[in-house]
Parts: structure tokens; C-alpha cells; sequence
């Protein structure tokens, strides 16, 4: 399933989200938080932490806190992004184009959650933030 791309006329917002694959964002338990946050790195549980507090970040400015490399942070954030752990957007910008800013997509606000051991947020309210 392709990913859909929205770019509205009115706020020029390009926003991509990750393709489903293994369970739906909309239907993750803790168990299923607990069991996708092994799968992850001691660095992604750093991004997450920092975009759970901070909210928006770009990719330069995770790479100066927890990456050291830009090419490095951009890959790992297009992986943790295509996983459903982080969200990403830009704004539209002309000429040119504007940096990727990331936030926490469901699986990570789940994980986020999970971790803490407070109360898994709908789809709507990660979204909404």
C-alpha cells in the first residue's frame, strides 16, 4: 500500500505517512508498544524521548542531540518514520524546499506511553499535537 501524500492548497503542508505494516496504529496495545519499543535502539528511544517533550524537531537538529551525522540521522529517521514510530511533515516553501520537521507518529507515542506507564493516546489526539 503506497503511502498518501496531502499537499492543500491552503496551508502548503506536504505530509507524508507510513505505510501499515504489522499491526494497525489504530489498534496497538501495550503489549504490542512494549514488544515494537525492544525492537528499537537505545538512540531511538533518545529521539523519542526528546520529541515527547519538545514536541517538533528537524532532522539537524536530532543529529546535533543524538546522532553526531546528518546522513546518518536522516536515514534512521526515514526508517523510525516508514515504521509508524515518527511522523514528519514540511511546510511549502518557494523557491526551494523546507526541512523535514518529525514528530512522534502513533507506534511512538504508543511506545512513548508504554514506557511510562500511562494511557495509550487515540490516533486522533497524536495526530491533533
Amino acid at each position: 500500500m503506497k503511502s498518501p501524500r496531502l499537499t492543500p492548497s491552503g496551508p502548503h503542508l506536504h505530509i507524508t505517512t507510513p505505510a501499515r505494516s504489522g499491526p494497525r496504529p489504530d489498534r496497538l496495545t501495550g503489549g504490542e508498544a512494549i514488544s515494537q519499543a525492544a525492537r528499537l535502539t537505545d538512540r531511538d528511544h533518545q529521539v523519542i524521548t526528546l520529541l515527547a517533550d519538545h514536541r517538533v524537531l528537524t532532522a539537524d537538529q536530532l543529529a546535533r542531540l543524538v546522532f553526531g551525522n546528518l546522513k546518518i540521522a536522516q536515514r534512521r529517521l526515514l526508517c523510525l518514520t516508514k515504521r509508524g514510530v515518527l511522523a514528519r511533515f514540511r511546510r511549502y516553501r518557494w523557491p526551494g524546499s523546507a526541512p523535514w520537521l518529525y514528530t512522534l507518529g502513533q507506534h511512538g507515542a504508543a511506545i512513548h506511553a508504554a514506557t511510562l506507564g500511562t494511557r495509550i493516546p487515540r490516533p486522533g489526539e497524536t495526530v491533533e499535537r
